[in-house]
C-alpha cells in the first residue's frame, strides 16, 4: 500500500468517527475528547491535504506548499472543492534532520526541499471551523487577496496517529503577515461557498486528475472497432458515434513502457494553438482516472485543468495483446471552453506520449495525425513545418555586402570607406583588457562598420519576421524561436570569413586574415544565441530528444550535439589557449567544426537549407587549397644563431611567377612533412634580392614549438646539403593601403616582423621606381638579430629611393655589424616616432602611408602616430 493510500484511509476513518461538518464556529458541546487523548496547541500556517499531496499550490503552481505557505492563498484553501474536501493540515518549520513520519504521505516534489512540515491533519469539523476562520479572516480584509492563514490550533490527539480531534480555534489570527481578530461570531455569520459551483481559476503545472462518471460507451463495444494508426508513431485510435457522443479508445504499444499518453482533439497540427485546444491525457499511474486539460503553451505550467470537467467521462483502461488503452467519451459537440467540434469529415488529432517522467512532464514524442470519426480510413498526415524566410533574407543581406564591397574596391579610391576609421587606438597606459577592446574597435574601418551595419539589419529583419509568422505565441516559444533563428544567422555567416582564398580579396579589397576578426565576433554571437536557444528549449523538451520536434522540424539531440562542438570551439579559442597552444585549438576547430556543421544540418530542415551555400564556399575553397600537396619544393636552408632560419625556394616558372605577382604583405602556408604531416603555418613571403624566387625568414618563439622543430630538423648537415622539403600553399594576403599610389611608405618594424617590410623593399628594388620613396626603421634587441636575412637584405645596396634606419635596443652605442656585402650601421635605442611621423615638418603635402608589423606595443604606439598625423595606416595581423 502506497503513501497516498495510507492517508487516504486515515481520511476516510477520521471522516467516519467525526461525522458531518459543523456549521458553528466551535465544536458542539456533545464533542467530549476520547479518553487516553491529551491536549495539544500548536500555531502555524493551514495547508489543504490536496496541494499537498500534489506537491504544488493551485493558485500559484511554481511553488512548493512546503517551502512557501505564506504565499498560498486563502481563495484556493477554503473555496475550491478539491482543496476543502481534502481537510488541512497544521504546519510546523521543519527542524533539521526531522524523521517526523507525515513527510513520507506526501509526493517527493513536496517535501525535497521543503523548510516546513506537518505537524497534525485536523479532523473534518476542525477543517470546517479552520475554513470559517479563513473565510472571516479574508472578510476583514475587505475581500482583496488573502494569503499565509495562520491560526493558533488546540485540539486532542492519541500521540499515534497525527489527528487533531475536538478542535478549537484562538481568536487571534494571521494573514497577509498581519495579525487579525476574528471572533467565533465573525466565524459563525460566514456563508460557506456551495461546492459544486465552485471550480479552479488557476494554472497548476499539475493538472487536477478528474474522476470518471458513467459513459454511453463501453471497452467491449470497442472490440470489434478497427484501430487506425496515428502516424507513424507508436499509438492507434478507435473511434464511433452514436447519437451526440463519441467513443474513443487511445492505445499505444506497451513496449513503450509509456507513463502517460494522450491526444488533443485541436484545431491545428502544432501542440499549442490559437485559440487554444483541451487535451485528455491518461496517467498510468491513475489507471482509473483521466487528466482533461487546457493546453496554454508548451511548458508544464502552461497545461491547466479545463474548467468543465463533465465534458469527458472515463470509461476503462486495460493492458492486452502488447497494447495498453484507454476508453473515454464525449460529446461530439463543443461543452468545454477549448473544446473542438467533431464532424463528418477529417479532425486534426494531436497525439503525445511520456516514458521517462510522470505527468504532467516533456513529451518523448509526439505528432499529429488526421482522422474520420467512426471510420477506418488512414489520411495523410498533416504537415505541422512553418517555413521561415531566414535563408532569404541572409541571402540578401550577403548579397548587399557583395555588392558594396565591389563598389568601394573597384569604383575609385573610397579613402574614407577603406581607409578611415572611427575611432583611435587605445591610450598607452589603459588595463589590457580594455586596451584590447578599444584595439579591435580601432581596427575597423568605415567600410567595415557598413557591413556590420547590413548585418546588424539583417538580425533585425530576421526577427520581425520571426515575429510576424509565430505571431500569438507565448513570449517564451518567441525567445526560443528568435534565439535560434539569429544564432542559424550567425552561423551562415561564421563559415564564410575563414573560407580562403584572393574571393575576398577581389571583393572587398582584403584578404581573410583581416576579416577573422568577424569570425571572431560571429563566433562569439552564435554562442551566446545559441545557448540562450539552449536553455530555453529545455523549459519544454530534452536534450536527448531524438524525434522531430515542434513546428521547425527540429531534433533536440542532434541541436545539443552540435552546441557542444560550437561551445567548445569557443571555449579553446581564447587568446591565451590560441596563442600558446595554438596546435590544440586548430585541431579541435578542424574536428568540432565539421561535427557541429554536420549536427546543426540534421538538427532542423531550415539550418539545413540556411548551410548549403556556406558550406559550398568552403568545401569549394578547401578543395582548392588542396593543391597546396602538390606545389613540392625543396628549400635552400639558412640558420642564424639567433633562433631565425632562411628558406630559399628553388628558382622556377612558378616561384618567379610568384616573385613578380604577389602582393605587398604576402603570406604563405607552409607545412614542412619531416616535421608535421599535419600542420600548417602562416609565414610572410619575401621576393629575393634577383627577383628569381621568394623566401622565408622564421623564427622560434619558444622550445618546442613549429618553428623550434623546424630549426632542429634544419641543422641536419643532410638537409644543410640538399635543401628542406616543403610544401606551400597560396599565396595570400594583401595589404589594407594600396602601396603603388603613395609618394612615401613609412615602414616601422621589429624583431622578424623585418619580413613582410623587407618584401615590399625587395620589391621596390627590383622595380626601381625612384618616385616613391620608401623609409624603413627596424629595431631589434641585438645587434647581430640585424642579419637574420642577411641573404635577402644586404646581398646587395639598397637603392637610392629606400632609406634604412636601424636600432639596437640593447646595444650601449651605435656601430657597425659586417653584412654579408658591408658594414650595416645601427644606431642604440629604439625608433623616436614622434620624430618619425611628423606631417607638418617632414611630408607636407604628399599622400603618405605607414606599415608596422612587430611586438604590439610599437605596432600600437605607430597607429597612435599615424592617426594624429592623418596618416594611412596598415598593420601586419597573424594572431590568428
Amino acid at each position: 500500500m502506497t503513501s497516498i493510500t495510507r492517508l487516504r484511509w486515515i481520511f476516510a476513518i477520521a471522516l467516519l468517527v467525526s461525522g458531518p461538518a459543523s456549521v458553528q464556529a466551535q465544536q458542539p458541546p456533545a464533542c467530549v475528547p476520547a479518553t487516553g487523548t491529551k491536549a495539544v496547541t500548536i500555531t502555524g500556517y493551514i495547508m489543504d491535504n490536496f496541494c499537498l499531496e500534489m506537491g504544488f499550490m493551485v493558485d500559484n503552481p511554481t511553488m512548493r506548499p512546503l517551502e512557501h505557505p505564506e504565499i498560498h492563498s486563502v481563495h484556493c484553501l477554503a473555496e475550491l472543492p478539491p482543496c476543502v474536501s481534502s481537510g488541512y493540515a497544521v504546519l510546523q518549520t521543519k527542524p533539521k534532520n526531522s524523521t517526523n513520519p507525515t513527510n513520507y504521505a506526501f509526493t517527493a516534489a513536496s517535501t525535497a526541499n521543503a523548510t516546513f512540515e506537518v505537524a497534525y491533519f485536523l479532523d473534518a469539523d476542525g477543517t470546517t471551523l479552520a475554513q470559517r476562520y479563513a473565510l472571516a479572516a479574508m472578510a476583514k480584509l475587505g475581500g482583496t487577496k488573502t494569503t499565509g492563514f495562520t491560526a493558533t490550533v488546540t485540539g486532542y490527539t492519541d500521540g499515534k496517529v497525527p489527528f487533531l480531534s475536538c478542535v478549537t480555534i484562538a481568536n487571534t489570527v494571521k494573514a497577509n503577515g498581519s495579525p487579525l481578530t476574528v471572533t467565533a461570531v465573525d466565524a459563525n455569520a460566514v456563508i460557506l461557498p456551495t461546492m459544486a459551483s465552485t471550480a479552479p481559476v488557476s494554472s497548476p503545472s499539475n493538472p487536477i486528475l478528474v474522476p470518471g462518471v458513467a459513459s454511453p460507451c463501453t471497452e467491449a463495444s470497442m472490440a470489434s472497432v478497427t484501430a487506425v494508426p496515428l502516424g507513424t508513431g507508436p499509438m492507434t485510435i478507435k473511434t464511433s458515434v452514436s447519437g451526440g457522443m463519441a467513443c474513443i479508445q487511445i492505445a499505444i504499444d506497451a513496449s513503450k513502457n509509456a507513463k502517460w499518453f494522450g491526444i488533443s482533439i485541436s484545431h491545428g497540427a502544432t501542440m499549442v494553438t490559437t485559440p487554444q485546444s483541451n487535451a485528455v491525457v491518461f496517467d498510468t499511474t491513475q489507471p482509473t482516472k483521466l487528466s482533461f486539460v487546457t493546453l496554454g503553451g508548451y511548458s508544464a505550467s502552461a497545461i491547466a485543468p479545463e474548467a468543465s470537467t463533465s465534458a469527458v467521462s472515463f470509461v476503462a483502461s486495460s493492458t492486452i495483446n502488447g497494447m495498453a488503452s484507454f476508453t473515454f467519451s464525449r460529446a461530439v459537440a463543443t461543452v468545454a471552453s477549448a473544446d473542438v467540434a467533431i464532424g463528418a469529415g477529417p479532425t486534426n488529432i494531436n497525439w503525445a506520449y511520456g516514458a521517462s517522467s510522470n505527468w504532467p512532464s516533456i513529451h518523448d514524442e509526439r505528432g499529429s495525425s488526421t482522422v474520420v470519426f467512426g471510420s477506418s480510413a488512414v489520411l495523410a498526415a498533416p504537415d505541422t513545418h512553418v517555413t521561415t524566410y531566414t535563408t532569404a533574407i541572409a541571402a540578401i543581406a550577403l548579397g548587399i555586402m557583395i555588392v558594396l564591397g565591389l563598389i568601394a574596391t573597384h569604383t575609385g579610391h573610397w579613402r574614407v570607406i577603406n581607409q578611415a576609421t572611427l575611432f583611435g587606438p587605445p591610450a598607452s597606459k589603459l588595463p589590457a583588457p580594455i586596451a584590447d577592446v578599444i584595439e579591435s574597435v580601432a581596427d575597423i574601418k568605415i567600410g567595415e562598420y557598413i557591413v556590420i551595419g547590413v548585418y546588424g539589419a539583417c538580425l533585425a529583419v530576421v526577427s520581425a519576421s520571426v515575429r510576424r509568422q509565430f505571431a500569438g505565441e507565448p513570449n517564451a516559444r518567441l525567445l526560443r524561436l528568435l534565439s535560434g533563428h539569429l544564432a542559424l544567422v550567425g552561423l551562415m555567416f561564421l563559415l564564410l570569413p575563414v573560407a580562403r582564398g584572393q574571393h575576398w580579396e577581389w571583393i572587398f579589397g582584403i584578404s581573410h586574415e583581416r576579416i577573422i576578426k568577424f569570425h571572431r565576433m560571429l563566433g562569439r554571437f552564435v554562442v551566446v544565441a545559441s545557448t540562450i536557444h539552449l536553455i530555453l528549449t529545455l523549459q519544454v523538451t530534452r536534450v536527448d530528444n531524438k524525434t522531430v520536434f515542434g513546428t521547425q522540424s527540429v531534433v533536440p539531440l542532434f541541436g545539443f550535439v552540435a552546441f557542444v562542438s560550437f561551445a567548445s570551439m569557443g571555449l579553446l579559442a581564447v587568446p591565451v589557449v590560441r596563442r600558446h597552444c595554438y596546435e590544440l585549438f586548430y585541431y579541435h576547430h578542424r574536428v568540432a567544426s565539421v561535427v557541429g556543421v554536420v549536427f546543426v544540418m540534421l538538427h532542423s530542415r531550415t539550418a539545413c537549407v540556411a548551410m548549403i551555400f556556406p558550406v559550398a564556399i568552403y568545401g569549394l575553397t578547401f578543395l582548392l587549397r588542396l593543391r597546396a600537396y602538390l606545389q613540392s619544393f625543396r628549400a635552400h636552408v639558412q640558420v642564424h644563431h639567433a633562433g631565425t632560419v632562411v628558406l630559399t625556394l628553388p628558382a622556377t616558372s612558378q616561384t618567379k611567377r610568384w616573385a613578380s605577382t604577389i602582393h605587398p604583405g604576402a603570406f604563405f602556408w607552409l607545412n614542412v612533412p619531416s616535421v608535421s604531416v599535419l600542420e600548417w603555418h602562416p609565414f610572410s613571403a619575401i621576393v629575393t634580392p634577383d627577383g628569381e624566387s621568394i623566401a622565408f625568414c622564421i623564427k622560434s618563439l619558444h622550445a618546442g614549438s613549429f618553428v623550434d622543430r623546424v630549426l632542429q630538423a634544419s641543422q641536419d648537415k643532410s638537409i644543410m646539403a640538399d635543401g628542406l622539403s616543403i610544401l606551400v600553399s597560396a599565396p595570400y594576403g594583401h595589404t589594407a593601403v594600396d602601396v603603388p599610389t603613395y609618394d612615401e611608405v613609412i615602414l616601422i618594424a621589429g624583431g622578424i616582423g623585418i619580413t613582410p617590410m623587407l618584401n615590399l623593399v625587395n620589391q621596390a628594388r627590383l622595380l626601381g621606381d625612384a618616385s616613391k620613396k620608401i623609409h624603413l626603421h627596424w629595431a631589434v634587441r641585438h645587434p647581430d638579430e640585424l642579419l637574420c636575412a642577411d641573404s635577402l637584405m644586404f646581398s646587395s645596396p639598397f637603392p637610392d629611393n629606400v632609406h634604412a634606419k636601424f636600432y639596437a635596443s640593447g646595444a650601449p652605442e651605435g656601430g657597425f655589424i659586417l653584412g654579408s656585402s658591408e658594414p650595416v650601421a645601427y644606431v642604440s635605442g629604439r625608433p623616436v616616432l614622434d620624430e618619425i611621423l611628423n606631417h607638418s615638418t617632414q611630408y607636407p603635402s604628399k599622400r603618405v602611408c605607414v606599415l608596422a608589423c612587430g611586438p604590439p606595443p610599437l605596432v600600437l604606439d605607430a597607429q597612435r602616430h599615424a592617426r594624429a598625423c592623418g596618416f594611412d595606416f596598415h598593420k601586419e595581423v597573424f594572431l590568428f
